[in-house]
């Protein structure tokens, strides 16, 4: 029902995975983490790959250290939320909007059917 969102930066022959996530923590105790794609992909499974070429290594590292300690949040600050920073994207709703709404109709149908 729901999914994580990364952005990858290829440099010198490897690819980086930087991403917002509460299983791991940076050095400064905030979410935003920056590894390998074979670390990243060890207990994920990579469904679609799109190609976003407006943001560069340098804005998204500049973007991390500016936020390096912030930590992750279902609500305020979560992978969605990190990638739409990066990317400048307005995108909404969140995977957790959609979500609540979709909850909220099949409550509301089970208590109009009872």
């Amino acid at each position: 029902m729901c999914f994580h969102l990364a952005i990858c930066v290829s440099e010198d022959d490897n690819i980086y995975v930087w991403h917002c996530t509460p299983s791991k923590t940076n050095q400064f105790g905030g979410n935003i983490i920056c590894e390998e794609l074979s670390e990243f992909t060890k207990d994920r499974e990579v469904r679609e790959v799109y190609h976003y070429a407006d943001a560069n290594k340098d804005e998204i590292v500049t973007y991390a250290n500016k936020n390096k300690d912030i930590k992750w949040d279902a609500i305020e600050y979560n992978c969605e939320t990190f990638i739409n920073h990066i990317t400048n994207s307005k995108q909404k709703p969140t995977q957790l909007t959609k979500a609540i709404v979709l909850t909220t109709f099949v409550v509301g149908g089970l208590l109009i059917l009872k």
